[in-house]
């Protein structure tokens, strides 16, 4: 992290430079394609939780599935390599009963057959762009389904919708910059983020009584830094963070300011928030997960961990377990940590669970099944190639 963005010190003229670059750095950056140079194999991706599997994007351009009993690997498939070499599942997969779709650095989206393995691997249904070798942008955020669709955003600042079967492109949806975060769909809207500053809802199909036609925009509403992290809608609230330091509530119908004025942190917010009940849980890279009041966005309390906040928290037991760069898993409850777990490598990727295990896919490329009551890890396995 660059020094002068973490803190408010340094009088008006570093204010000034740390307010251009929260809102002009990921520009440069990835303008000068440097996307890979900056996180050359950063441990993004969450695991998806199947029925008896778990699949793993990883940081070296694998998709690995588990018997999630066995802990055995079931099969391995590798995405190609992106600029500069590199490879990377940087954005969590999706899947449906037939096929497994995941995104890779390559700019490839890829849907793979569940129920055809063939030399270890997975067939692949089919692939976007169709062409190998096609010149393509990296994926970056997930991958959302609904409705017989794979929504997917790009680094050619595109939003894409798919046909599931075939990989059709249906329509594509234009921003005015790269697209990081993954997109959410809610009945007939898709929203996402981009890098351009902007949060996008996108009608999904045609929508008569509205008058509005797939693909086109149902509204957009504009921050002053970048947004890299998925929103959440939960009701008739869209909750979101932006690279301006400023975490926001939103009408999902119209777009417009759900409360008197957003959160205020002291750096990014990039990470996807969780919401349970009447309390917005959200990490920022000033090393502090808040707890925010749904409906007002008052703070309620706040936690300071060791290290920046990247990957979306978990509640169980009516505490919060949040991970951090530092590589260690806390249990907070009401602003106090209860228990910490390190781990071997920077936490990075959301926290998912099965009810009785939480799993989290870290940057030394291992994959740790927590147990939450014992606070100790029960399992834990990498996921290089043997």
């Amino acid at each position: 992290m660059i020094p002068f963005l973490r803190g408010n010190g340094g009088g008006s003229k570093a204010r000034f430079l740390r307010r251009v670059l929260v809102l002009f750095l990921p520009f440069v950056l990835l303008g000068a394609g440097c996307t890979g140079a900056i996180f050359p194999s950063a441990a993004w991706a969450a695991p998806l939780l199947l029925d008896g599997q778990i699949v793993v994007g990883t940081k070296t351009g694998d998709v690995v599935a588990l018997d999630a009993g066995t802990h055995q690997e079931l099969w391995r498939f590798q995405t190609g390599a992106g600029r500069g070499s590199v490879r990377g599942v940087h954005g969590t997969p999706a899947a449906d009963e037939e096929r497994i779709y995941v995104g890779g650095f390559d700019g490839v989206v890829y849907a793979l057959k569940r129920s055809v393995i063939t030399d270890g691997a997975p067939e692949i249904a089919w692939r976007h762009p169709e062409k190998e070798g096609a010149r393509t942008e990296a994926v970056i955020g997930g991958i959302a389904l609904s409705g017989g669709k794979v929504f997917v955003g790009s680094e050619d600042g595109k939003l894409y919708a798919l046909d599931a079967a075939t990989g059709e492109v249906k329509w594509a949806f234009p921003t005015g910059a790269r697209i990081w975060a993954p997109p959410v769909v809610v009945g007939n809207t898709v929203y996402v983020g981009s890098m351009d500053g902007s949060v996008y809802a996108v009608w999904i199909e045609d929508d008569s009584p509205q008058g509005a036609r797939a693909g086109e925009q149902r509204w957009q509403f504009q921050t002053k830094g970048a947004v890299a992290s998925g929103p959440v809608v939960v009701g008739d609230r869209l909750y979101v963070g932006s690279f301006d330091r400023s975490f926001y509530a939103l009408d999902a119908r119209k777009g417009t300011p759900a409360w008197p004025q957003p959160f205020s942190a002291k750096n990014w917010f990039w990470t996807e928030p969780l919401v349970a009940g009447e309390t917005v849980y959200v990490g920022s890279l000033d090393r502090t997960l808040y707890a925010l009041d749904t409906r007002t966005g008052d703070l309620q309390w706040a936690f300071e961990a060791g290290a920046a906040i990247r990957g979306t928290p978990l509640l169980t037991g009516g505490a919060v377990i949040v991970g951090a760069e530092d590589k260690v898993l806390r249990w907070v409850r009401r602003g106090v940590e209860e228990e910490r777990l390190k781990l071997g490598g920077e936490l990075y990727s959301p926290l998912v669970s099965d009810g009785r295990l939480v799993y989290v896919y870290a940057h030394d490329d291992v994959l740790y099944a927590v147990d939450p009551v014992k606070r100790a890890v029960d399992w834990s396995l990498s996921m290089a190639r043997k």
